[in-house]
């Protein structure tokens, strides 16, 4: 390549992405979809009603999307 080209030279600059990468947007999401599950679930009249008669706490986390039980 050299000899067709000539001297070559490599440069590599090391920046911050300012772009999400799709692992990054795919793992937002999904935190997006179960925060709002969460936020759902904590609306209910059901649910509150139970913790109200029982003085019942949630586990927040415990809250999971039913096809990824």
């Amino acid at each position: 390549m050299q000899a067709n080209f000539g001297k070559l030279t490599l440069q590599i600059n090391l920046n911050k992405l300012t772009t999400q990468t799709l692992a990054q947007k795919e793992t937002q999401a999904n935190n997006e979809k179960i925060a709002a599950i969460q936020k759902t679930f904590m609306k209910d009249e059901g649910v509150q009603k139970l913790q109200q008669t029982f003085n019942a706490k949630v586990d927040i986390n415990s809250i999971k999307e039913i096809g990824n039980v």
